[in-house]
């Protein structure tokens, strides 16, 4: 993930520039993720039965991400608009190495659905990985959404972030990264 949070004295800040590429970046740090992969316990070897096993931390999980998103609950939010998505989920090789992609993926559209997105269907793209982190555990969402018309696309250049980020904001875009 490549997400630390600095350790600073009393008194002291930091700054963290948004890539104005992306309209929205949420930072989710110190939280494992739970897959919604279904799991089954065996009941009888013989007749090779299995009961379903329903996964409630992945419920405990979802609300506390929509409780730490109200909490800084932003004007535009829901969007409803088609959006574009980079998720990176972190953290320990035991926990990111045996679960799917797709399954932590479900767990956090769910969590941001209806707060941040109003429904997943609208998001019509979605780049995802899964890094190996030592430190801490977590996810990152990007959020990218369609142009408008007459909406510049932002241009990369690392040099300008700051002053593109002001552009963006001044011609009524957003530019926005936070942590929950």
């Amino acid at each position: 993930m490549g997400i630390k949070k600095p350790k600073l004295k009393a008194g002291k800040t930091t700054t963290f520039v948004a890539n104005p590429y992306y309209d929205e970046i949420l930072i989710f740090a110190g939280v494992k993720v739970p897959t919604s992969q279904e799991g089954y316990k065996l009941v009888d070897s013989k007749k090779q039965l299995y009961k379903r096993i329903k996964k409630p931390n992945v419920k405990r999980f979802q609300s506390e991400i929509k409780g730490r998103l109200l909490k800084k609950k932003k004007p535009w939010w829901p969007h409803t608009e088609k959006l574009s998505l980079i998720v990176s989920v972190g953290g320990p090789k035991n926990y990111i190495e045996f679960s799917d992609l797709d399954n932590y993926l479900k767990t956090i559209f769910d969590a941001i659905k209806g707060v941040v997105i109003a429904d997943d269907h609208q998001i019509i793209e979605v780049t995802v990985d899964k890094e190996e982190n030592q430190f801490v555990s977590g996810f990152i969402i990007a959020i990218k959404r369609e142009l408008k018309s007459g909406e510049e696309e932002f241009v990369y250049d690392p040099d300008n972030w700051q002053l593109e980020g002001k552009l963006k904001l001044e011609r009524g875009g957003i530019c926005c990264m936070d942590d929950y």
